[in-house]
């Protein structure tokens, strides 16, 4: 799941021009820890950590794959208006993904009780700075 996860986000990098992701095992074992707070409560919320960017997803009903994850978050790209350049709500997982300025990556799946899954994936530097989106994206 992580090695398809990290390949897609690179694959989507690439089509905008951003350099290649590294793979953090720091990064990966903060999200696997906030993946299985997740799991645990059974509640998708975001963590209260504030040094990295931060990429959430759940699934349930069947096995979801590493690089549709990275898909899920990446079709936001139809939300975002490309003239302005701007941060949009709509669409904060995919400029995250694109975001230049990050260079590293970790995620993490892990599986609630009820078959639920989430997906944590952590990003460094953090992406979606106000003032900083016509550089990065």
């Amino acid at each position: 799941f992580e090695r398809d996860c990290f390949r897609q986000h690179n694959i989507y990098r690439h089509q905008h021009r951003a350099c290649r992701l590294l793979w953090s095992a720091d990064l990966a074992s903060d999200a696997a820890e906030w993946a299985e707070h997740l799991a645990s409560t059974n509640r998708l919320e975001h963590s209260p950590q504030k040094e990295c960017g931060e990429n959430l997803a759940c699934a349930g009903g069947y096995d979801l794959r590493g690089d549709k994850a990275a898909e899920m978050w990446y079709d936001e790209v139809k939300d975002y208006n490309f003239e302005t350049l701007a941060y949009n709500a709509k669409c904060g997982h995919f400029t995250q993904l694109v975001w230049r300025g990050t260079k590293e990556i970790g995620v993490a799946k892990r599986v609630s009780a009820d078959g639920t899954q989430f997906v944590v994936a952590r990003y460094h530097p953090p992406g979606n700075v106000l003032g900083e989106f016509k550089e990065n994206i």
